[in-house]
Formats: structure tokens, C-alpha cells, sequence
């Protein structure tokens, strides 16, 4: 099977044992009964994520200095907390609190949506403030939504619905690297990174990622990582078939 686990001891059911992933009820919390917080996420190489932690640098020097594009009337950035450097991801599918028992099927559908999608590419190219509306809450570097990027999107948004709820912010794909203590209004960041060629990398394969939450910030585990792309193989949900 093509996939790699990482995890202590949750098994993965076997390819094609179930047809998709529906959410179902939460069960109740409590011993040996707590769900799981699950995403799908992209990490940058080390290099890569080192290159991206040290572009927040200049933007934490004092207001004029050079490249700095600060709209705001304070000397530096407002108190923040840093994403460690193996903890930077791109998001490719938040799937929330999770019943145990479902994780077979997760991964089955995390792995048959990888499968039919290529290796890409991604370019972050920009540090932004986010959301780009209201309060600023985090900084992060943004990348070009490729069609192979979106198509991975569209597939794992398919076969890994959220319970009660629905999409309603089109697909941005960003990497965090720091996250404001409180939101910081009137805070307005949008700069070009420097030397963005360089910060280009391949992507080979996506992770399915276990964050649990804690007063310091979440800690994430990657549970199992799935190749991308299968020569001969096909994506069985007959709505994606035409759409390689």
C-alpha cells in the first residue's frame, strides 16, 4: 500500500475497503474516548521553511526600515508567537475533530486523492497579513494557486466533507509563520519575498497530520504521508473522472 505511517500503533484499513469518508456524530469525550483533530497539509523543506521564518525578521525592526511596509504606529509587530520551524505547513484540507474509528477511512480517501494528482510545484511569493479583512491575527507567505495545487484541493474538499458545514472562502494557499497574541487592527502587511525562485520546491507526497491543542499552541503528528500521483491508477468517484 502506498502509504507511510508515522504514528503509534493507529492502523489504516486496507485500499478500497470503503468508498469515501462521511462524517459522523462526535462520540462522547472522556478515558480513552477523545476524538482526533485531523488536517491534510503540505510541509516546506528545512531550507525552505528556515528561509520563510528568517523573511519576518526585517518586518520585526523598527518602523522605516528598509522593505518594511508597516501601516500601523508602533515601532515593531505586536506580540506574537512563532510557528516552529517543523510545524510550518500549507493547509490542503482541515477536517476537524474526528471519531477514531473513522480514521481508516480518512486515510483511504487522503491516499486515493493524492494518487490522482501529480508531484508539483510551490512558489511562496509574498508575506501578507491575514484575515485581508478586519483585525490582522496572523502572518503567513502566500503561494500561486497552481491547477494541479487546486485540483488536489477540489479532491481531498470531496472526499473529506466537514460535518454541518460548508465551504465558504475560496482556496488560499499560505504557509503561517507567526501568530498575533491578539488581533491587531489597522496592522496591514503585504511585501514580496525576496528572491521567490529560490524558495521553489517540489512537492512528492501530502501528510495527514494530528494537531492537538494545548496552552503553548497546537502540537502536530504526522499520522501517515501518501505519495502523489500513480501511473495506471484512477480515482474511483465517478464526479472527478474527467477532471485529471
Amino acid at each position: 500500500m502506498a502509504r507511510c505511517h508515522r504514528g503509534d500503533g493507529e492502523a489504516a484499513g486496507e485500499e478500497g475497503s470503503r468508498p469515501g469518508w462521511a462524517p459522523r456524530r462526535a462520540r462522547p469525550r472522556g478515558p480513552g474516548r477523545a476524538g482526533l483533530r485531523l488536517f491534510v497539509a503540505i510541509h516546506p523543506p528545512v531550507p525552505v521553511a528556515d528561509a520563510l521564518r528568517a523573511a519576518v525578521h526585517p518586518l520585526d525592526a523598527p518602523k522605516g526600515a528598509e522593505g518594511c511596509d508597516l501601516a500601523m504606529s508602533s515601532a515593531s509587530l505586536p506580540p506574537h508567537r512563532l510557528v516552529p520551524r517543523d510545524q510550518i505547513h500549507l493547509t490542503l484540507r482541515f477536517i476537524g475533530d474526528t471519531d477514531p474509528r473513522d480514521l481508516d477511512a480518512i486515510e483511504t480517501s487522503v491516499e486515493r486523492a493524492a494518487r490522482a494528482v501529480g508531484p508539483l510545484s510551490i512558489a511562496p511569493g509574498r508575506l501578507v497579513t491575514l484575515p485581508h479583512r478586519g483585525s490582522a491575527r496572523l502572518l503567513a507567505a502566500i503561494a500561486p494557486a497552481s491547477r494541479a495545487l487546486e485540483e488536489l484541493h477540489r479532491r481531498l474538499a470531496r472526499r473529506l466533507p466537514r460535518r454541518g458545514r460548508e465551504e465558504t472562502r475560496p482556496f488560499l494557499p499560505h504557509f503561517t509563520l507567526l501568530r498575533f497574541r491578539s488581533p491587531a487592527a489597522g496592522l496591514r502587511v503585504d511585501r514580496r519575498l525576496e528572491d521567490p525562485e529560490a524558495l521553489e520546491f517540489r512537492v512528492g507526497s501530502v501528510s495527514l497530520i494530528r494537531s492537538v491543542l494545548a496552552p503553548d499552541g497546537a502540537r502536530h503528528r504526522e499520522i501517515a504521508s501518501f505519495p502523489l500521483g500513480n501511473p495506471g491508477s484512477r480515482d474511483p468517484l465517478p464526479e472527478e473522472g474527467g477532471s485529471r
